[in-house]
């Protein structure tokens, strides 16, 4: 590598090790996303229950079906992450924490100081995770129990929107917590990703223009559960960073320390809510698989999820929000049908664009055009395989209004 010159247009960087285990994770996580909302969804159509509302002693009624649903999926989440403590005891990791120190790149460490910082962390997770998960189950509680919940709410397979909602906040809250700078290719890759969004978010503003009051407040909190679990896969990092943590560990931890909440919420509604009498109605049979299938692959996509966030960066999970979106939109689309194959294709194309956008911004690929490649992290790196690039790179940060610091993704490889 003499000179940038030798380059094409288009630049590939290697594949490293990091980067061959990270497609491993997309693909585990596009799987386990695919199925984790099909199957159940399959299942969910041939017994989910209609209320009629001319019915004063409608069953579903009287067990609140709305409410103890709802709770239900956020018990749902929670038994996934504490599942999690499975993967603990298999691979003996209670014997590493327990040990007197531990090395890092920056020496000896006290194990007890990286605990501490890991509690703290873990605490912020498990409060922004509870928190996003509330915002759904409030909402049940908003409509009235006589209400079809299907009709008050908005699917959320439609709100295409919410998915560039959930890539650009997760990159704001990379540059407010963990300082990553934005550089030219970063720019262009969430301008050719908005861009991408255009013509669905169009449709969803066609789409809503009848929404009733009720459907707003739905949004306004189905869009703000979007931003904060974008601020939690952040956190994430953090405590991957600055502690001894596995992302298994991660998941299991946090849904320790949310027990408390969880056991106040499940007395409540065995209390006030009928939850027992749901459970006997609605929790056998299909409804029980679909539980079963529903919490066994989120906990495969939590993992990878987290694994890709401690290999690489909270930011590269906009590839796999890309590449699920994709696969929910077409799979869903050709499982439940769109009348109008219009849809199916301009959504697919949409998609598509926002992928190559978060392929560019993550540098899966660079492309040699207006500096975008004397300004990336894999540039950077082989500075320092090449000194003859020192010169070229200087000049292109002359250039720049940036200053010389790696992106995230740059100093989370380094590490």
């Amino acid at each position: 590598m003499e000179n940038k010159k030798e380059y094409g247009l288009i630049v590939f960087p290697e594949l490293d090790a990091k980067r061959k285990y990270f497609w491993l994770n997309l693909l585990l996580f596009t799987l386990a996303s695919l199925m984790r909302r099909l199957i159940p969804a399959i299942i969910y159509q041939k017994i989910e229950p209609k209320i009629d509302v001319n019915n004063p002693n409608n069953e579903l009624e009287e067990n609140n079906y709305n409410r103890n649903h709802s709770f239900f999926d956020l018990f749902s989440n929670f038994l996934a992450d504490i599942l999690a403590g499975f993967i603990i005891l298999i691979n003996k990791c209670i014997e590493k924490i327990k040990s007197n120190k531990v090395t890092t790149a920056n020496g000896e460490k006290d194990v007890e100081k990286m605990k501490k910082k890991s509690f703290l962390y873990l605490s912020i997770i498990a409060i922004i995770d509870i928190i996003a998960q509330l915002c759904l189950l409030i909402f049940t509680f908003i409509i009235d129990k006589k209400e079809i919940l299907e009709e008050e709410s908005i699917k959320s397979e439609d709100l295409y929107f919410t998915v560039l909602i959930d890539i650009i906040s997760r990159y704001i809250f990379s540059r407010i917590f963990l300082k990553s700078f934005f550089y030219k290719h970063h720019i262009f890759a969430m301008i050719l990703i908005c861009i991408g969004f255009i013509p669905l978010i169009i449709k969803n503003i066609f789409d809503l223009r009848d929404i009733t009051s009720k459907q707003l407040i739905y949004l306004i909190l189905y869009i703000f559960m979007v931003i904060i679990y974008s601020l939690e896969d952040v956190f994430n990092k953090i405590c991957l960073k600055q502690s001894l943590l596995r992302p298994y560990e991660l998941m299991f931890y946090k849904a320790v320390i949310q027990i408390i909440v969880v056991l106040i919420l499940l007395i409540y509604f065995l209390a006030n809510e009928g939850l027992f009498n749901y459970i006997k109605q609605y929790l056998s049979g299909l409804s029980l698989l679909y539980r079963i299938t529903f919490i066994g692959f989120n906990i495969l996509r939590t993992w990878s999820l987290i694994t890709v966030i401690e290999i690489i960066d909270a930011n590269c999970l906009s590839i796999l929000k890309s590449f699920e979106f994709i696969f929910l939109f077409v799979s869903f689309s050709i499982v439940f049908g769109y009348e109008d194959t219009g849809i199916l294709i301009t959504g697919s194309f949409c998609a598509i664009i926002s992928l190559i956008g978060t392929a560019i911004h993550n540098e899966v690929f660079i492309i040699n055009k207006c500096g975008l490649l004397e300004e990336s992290v894999y540039y950077k790196e082989k500075k320092h395989d090449d000194p003859s690039l020192e010169d070229l790179e200087k000049e292109a940060h002359n250039k720049s209004n940036n200053k010389t610091v790696d992106s995230l993704l740059g100093s989370s490889l380094e590490e």
